[in-house]
């Protein structure tokens, strides 16, 4: 596994909660339990190897004194997906838009910011209680991966390391973050 210094700056709070339910060559597991060589199935690259895994790791004090980085709830059906989700808020979402917007025109699939679907089908902030975790998914190349609630997730190629390297129109709402060892 990839071990970032704990000074680790990334330009991004992106995750899935640990227990999120991965599909992979073996069958789902949990995000938690994935590691660098594993096969991961991907919307549009069939299998694909993982090649690093970030942890992220919030402290309550980080927490309080960040309260952009409380994780995301979204209850079930809001997006498509089949139960609820936790997500870090910047986790991106493959969502339709055809849940979203009504017309003719709207049949597309967009991605999406987890904290940017705040307020929409009461997806919400979670004020937390205890520590919060985070597992954030890398490929050789961007993916769009399969989620056991029955929605995709985006995995970045690396781990951010500078505003420079996230992709065109995603924005960083963190200011500090410390990522476990």
């Amino acid at each position: 596994m990839s071990v970032m210094p704990r000074d680790f700056q990334p330009a991004a709070i992106d995750g899935l909660y640990p227990s999120t339910k991965i599909a992979t060559a073996y069958g789902w597991r949990s995000a938690a339990s994935i590691s660098p060589g594993d096969d991961i199935h991907t919307l549009y690259s069939g299998l694909q190897t993982v090649t690093a895994v970030t942890p992220v790791f919030y402290t309550m004090d980080e927490l309080d004194r960040q309260p952009n980085a409380w994780p995301i709830f979204i209850p079930p059906h809001a997006i498509g997906n089949d139960e609820r989700v936790i997500v870090m808020p910047d986790q991106m979402l493959l969502v339709g838009t055809d849940r979203m917007l009504p017309g003719p025109d709207t049949c597309a699939d967009h991605l999406f910011r987890a904290c940017d679907l705040k307020n929409y089908n009461a997806i919400s902030r979670i004020v937390p209680t205890s520590d919060v975790t985070g597992v954030a998914l890398h490929f050789e190349s961007d993916q769009i991966i399969h989620c056991g609630f029955g929605g995709k997730a985006f995995c970045a190629a690396a781990p951010f390391r500078s505003l420079d390297a996230m992709p065109r129109g995603y924005q960083s709402t963190s200011s500090s973050i410390r990522v476990a060892a």
